[in-house]
């Protein structure tokens, strides 16, 4: 697992994530696999959904970081 700390911002890695999610919500062992893949499409719909939202309203997320942001927009551009 790696969570780089950039001064009041800690990046999470998908791993970190659905270990954050699973301390709220509870399954049986055998539905594991199944709870993974729903996580992973839904949470890529939500961070997709996050960058639209954000570039239309021209506003950085308050996860990244202003350097991230630019590269991200730059990337957009080309």
């Amino acid at each position: 697992m790696v969570c780089i700390r950039i001064g009041v911002r800690f990046h999470l890695t998908p791993r970190r994530m659905f270990n954050e999610f699973k301390k709220y919500y509870v399954w049986a062992p055998e539905h594991e696999d199944d709870v993974q893949v729903n996580f992973k499409l839904k949470a890529s719909k939500l961070l997709s959904s996050t960058f639209c939202d954000c570039r239309r309203e021209n506003r950085m997320p308050g996860f990244m970081v202003p350097d991230r942001w630019a590269l991200y927009l730059e990337t957009l551009r080309s």
